[in-house]
């Protein structure tokens, strides 16, 4: 948590199933989201496909997004089942904050 508050990034993706479930119980923990508001068992095929997956607030008051994926070694070599992810993410990088 000292990492998130200290550089407050505004975006974060997360890799793999397990690792957004557990992020998930962490900020559930610190009370940053409310257990309702993120389905932890939504599959990871489906959150790939939500722009972004979810979003919360820092107490500072800046908002952080919340990308979710497959494990990038599940992309293959060329990355190609990763085009449409890479996609979605790509206008949330350009945004100025």
């Amino acid at each position: 948590m000292k990492v998130l508050t200290s550089h407050e990034p505004s975006i974060i993706i997360i890799c793999s199933q397990h690792a957004t479930k557990h992020f998930l119980d962490i900020l559930v923990k610190y009370k940053w989201i409310s257990a309702r508001s993120v389905l932890k068992e939504t599959p990871i095929k489906e959150r790939e496909k939500q722009f972004p997956h979810f979003s919360f607030t820092y107490p500072s008051g800046k908002r952080v997004y919340i990308f979710s994926c497959r494990h990038l070694k599940l992309f293959g070599y060329r990355g190609n089942p990763f085009k449409d992810f890479l996609v979605g993410l790509t206008p949330y990088l350009n945004i100025k904050r």
